[in-house]
């Protein structure tokens, strides 16, 4: 049985704005270590999400229209999220209400875990309306304290001009 002596050296990382020297253990002097570490974005950080909500064509329990109700809300209107913790479906559904209390639809299932997480945790909440454009809305959700600022909208006819298509193909003689 052979003994491996492994190098000790230190590295360079940067985390959240500041510089950590964290000891890493190499097998031979000449690799390298790299180190990469992701930080999730904490909701103490102030941070704001354009969050997309979905189930407009469902109707709601009272028969009243999801749809309907997204047309009558305007950029910038309130809008509650609550947790639906004995939801069938998915125990970590977040639902989106309008400020006049009716159920425009659901937060997609990919964010609900990290919003989920920072409402039950107790984080305030400040939601507003963004768009509706299909069959999804949008909403601006700022988490940390303070109000949401909405986007600058997108100037859609910028870009339905036909420079994106491609040029007809050639008539190859079949």
């Amino acid at each position: 049985m052979s003994t491996r002596s492994a190098a000790r050296t230190s590295v360079s990382v940067r985390y959240s704005g500041a510089i950590k020297q964290s000891p890493c253990r190499i097998g031979r002097p000449p690799h390298r270590c790299v180190l990469l570490m992701f930080q999730y974005p904490t909701a103490r950080s102030g941070r704001e999400l354009s969050l997309a909500v979905v189930g407009l064509a469902y109707p709601n329990l009272d028969k009243s229209s999801r749809r309907f109700e997204a047309e009558l809300c305007a950029p910038g209107d309130r809008v509650e999220l609550r947790l639906e913790p004995k939801n069938p479906k998915d125990p970590r559904a977040i639902a989106v209400y309008s400020e006049r209390g009716i159920q425009l639809g659901y937060l997609t299932a990919e964010r609900c875990g990290l919003v989920g997480s920072w409402l039950r945790a107790g984080e305030e909440c400040a939601a507003v309306f963004q768009e509706l454009r299909g069959s999804v809305a949008s909403i601006r959700a700022r988490f940390g304290g303070g109000e949401p600022a909405l986007p600058t909208p997108i100037d859609r006819a910028e870009f339905d001009h036909c420079e994106w298509v491609d040029p007809p193909a050639p008539d190859w003689g079949a």
